[in-house]
């Protein structure tokens, strides 16, 4: 089978992107790029036996980018989250902070109006 890789020929292994399937190896190689597709040569290709590493069922594999893309949104998850608790703490705090900061503004700029405990 000819096959006709859509990559640029640093990011596989293969010296050209365009080449003949001669072993299981390869198409193992080709499943390990992580590719949605392969282009198929039909004028190129000679189909007289089919081997039976190409029957078998395509295992879903995970490309490099599609795992730093998932790695990356589980973390950030758990830095909102985490982001969520700490605000949700600091806040709890300020409040009666703030108000004991505010009478004692009010006893020192207006002693009279201060309410008595």
């Amino acid at each position: 089978m000819f096959v006709h890789l859509d990559l640029g020929w640093m990011r596989h292994p293969f010296p050209l992107s365009s080449f003949k399937i001669a072993s299981a190896d390869q198409i193992d190689t080709i499943r390990g790029l992580g590719l949605r597709q392969v282009r198929w040569v039909p004028e190129k290709s000679e189909l007289d036996e089919a081997p039976a590493a190409v029957a078998a069922p395509v295992a879903a594999v995970e490309s490099p980018q599609d795992s730093l893309a998932r790695q990356r949104r589980e973390l950030l998850a758990a830095q909102r989250a985490t982001t969520a608790q700490l605000s949700a703490s600091a806040a709890r705090p300020r409040r009666p902070c703030a108000r004991w900061a505010a009478m004692r503004w009010n006893a020192r700029s207006r002693p009279m109006a201060t309410p008595k405990p």
